[in-house]
This record gives C-alpha cells, structure tokens and sequence, in this order.
C-alpha cells in the first residue's frame, strides 16, 4: 500500500483528511487524536519508531484541519466519529486494527474496541479517560457545574469570543508567550516538553472553528463507556502522565482496575503533553506490548488467513 496523504468521503458527505505511513507488513496502528489537535501535533516519535514495522493510520476528526466541516453542524459526536473511522477502514480494505489514543482519543478508541470487538487487535491509550472529561478537568468539578452556563454566555456573546480566542491563541505563538503560560498552568513538564508540539497545537486551534470545538466538547460530555470497561476482551495497554492535570492519574488507574488483563504504565511528572515529554521510554513499551501481547496472535490469523486463501 503506498503512503502518503489521502482524501474520502464519509457516509454523510463529510470530507476527511487522512494519511497512510509505514510499511504495512506489520499490524495496523490508528492514531487517534485529542480535540483540537491535528495528525501532525503528538505523533511524530511514534511514526518514526514504528513505521519500518507497522502500517499506520493518521487522520484529522471532521471539523478539524484537513478534514471538512459536515453539512449538519451538530453531526460531531461519537456516532459520526465510529462512521468516519469506518469509512477509512474500508477505504484501506483493513479488516482488523490496532488503535492508540491521546486524550478524547482514548474515548474514540475504547467505543471502537466496545463496537467492533472482532477487528480490534488491541488498545493503547494515552491520557485519557472513559467518560466525561470535564468531571475531573484540572482535578475539579467546577468545568462541569459551569459548562451549560459558559456554553450560554458563548452563545450569548458570539462571535466576540471566538475573534477574542483565535487572536490570543495566535499571539500566543507568534510572541512566544504561549508555551511559557502551560508551563506555569501545569499543562505541561517544563522540563521536557517540546516547544513545537504545543506551538503546533495553538496554531491548530487558532484556525479551528470555536463552534466546532465547542459542539465536538459537548458530545464528549454526554458520552461514556463506564458500564462497559469490564466487557472489554482486548489486549490494553494504559499509558498515564503522574501530573496531567486535564485526564488526572486516578481516571487511568480506575480504568486499569476494570478492565481485564490491561498493563498501565505511569510516568513520573508526565503531564497531558507526555507523548513529547517521553517518547524513547514510551516507544519502548509499547514494542514490548506488541511483542508480547499483539504480534504472537496476528501473526497466527495472518497464518490461518493465508492457509485458508491457499486452500480455497
């Protein structure tokens, strides 16, 4: 399969961007992102250590960057997400998968693993959670007590504040204030954090739709797969950051707690940003989880595959 970037349609008319990396002679990894972020924003070390041994999948959520705003404002939730990673799938004609998450990303991961059982190889997820974000962001209740009233002061005062957060965010940038107020915010270790990922991820924002953001934001609040952790019957591996203030420990380790066989890896300071603060040490768990966890068993269907097309 040749790499590069590519372009589809959706199942309801929803242009996306996507991009095909590695050799594909291994399983494939689906990379799934935060909100707000784009495929170029935390995975470059990961693409760089794994793409001589797996085929990978990048992709941009509807609403962002290089995938198009769906003719239904509202069309951003879960559901919609679940249809453009299928349309992807089928476009590559991949029948099963590995998926990794950052953040909302873990969510959009553990929903495939809970949808599609049978073509899911294995999870890892990266500081994330199970359910609703703003109930534990920044270790507090407040985001989530406060979010209808701020979601109508928004909506009350637009476009003011979206002109006011698109000029901020880019000045943020532009005069290297922005990676300075996350280090003081605790958003990121100070101490390893890449500049250029959370520059990357400001620009990014800047240029996104604030009501598409909003609206994916609210999805996220209403979707939760707390009920289904222990029904979960594929490999997992849990990566946590000690200080992410955004998907606190404890959500990571409740997870570890309820669904079967999963391994959790915490890193020490790591913040929400720890996929750029740790990447050798990260890679190298998860080429140890694949050895151990994921490529004995691919590599007995692969097998059982060419048997059967040999055979036929």
């Amino acid at each position: 399969m040749q790499a590069g970037d590519r372009t589809l349609v959706s199942h309801d008319g929803t242009m996306l961007g996507y991009r095909i990396l590695g050799t594909g002679t291994g399983p494939w990894l689906v990379c799934c992102n935060g909100i707000g972020c784009s495929m170029d924003t935390f995975w470059n070390h990961l693409v760089a250590h794994f793409s001589s041994m797996l085929g990978i999948i990048l992709w941009d959520y509807r609403g962002h960057h290089r995938s198009g705003l769906p003719a239904d404002p509202e069309a951003m939730g879960i559901d919609n997400i679940m249809g453009d990673l299928e349309a992807i799938l089928e476009a590559e004609k991949i029948d099963t998968t590995l998926l990794i998450g950052h953040s909302w990303g873990v969510q959009v991961c553990l929903e495939f693993a809970h949808r599609f059982p049978e073509r899911t190889l294995g999870l890892i997820t990266g500081f994330g959670t199970y359910e609703n974000p703003f109930k534990t962001f920044l270790n507090s209740a407040f985001f989530e007590r406060q979010f209808d009233r701020l979601l109508q002061l928004f909506e009350l005062t637009s476009p003011t504040p979206e002109h006011v957060a698109r000029k901020l965010l880019r000045s943020a940038v532009q005069y290297g204030f922005g990676f300075p107020v996350a280090k003081v915010l605790g958003f990121v270790n100070w101490q390893l954090s890449e500049r250029k990922a959370i520059d990357h991820y400001m620009t990014m924002l800047a240029e996104m739709d604030l009501r598409t953001f909003i609206t994916m934001a609210k999805h996220m609040r209403t979707h939760s797969l707390a009920d289904e952790l222990g029904n979960l019957r594929v490999p997992t591996l849990i990566i946590a950051g000690e200080d992410d203030v955004f998907t606190p420990l404890a959500q990571s380790l409740l997870m570890h707690e309820r669904i079967p066989g999963s391994e959790l890896l915490v890193l020490r300071r790591g913040s929400h940003a720890a996929y750029v603060e740790y990447p050798e040490l990260i890679n190298l768990r998860i080429e140890k989880f694949l050895e151990e966890r994921i490529l004995p068993s691919w590599q007995r269907r692969s097998g059982e595959q060419v048997r059967q097309a040999e055979s036929s």
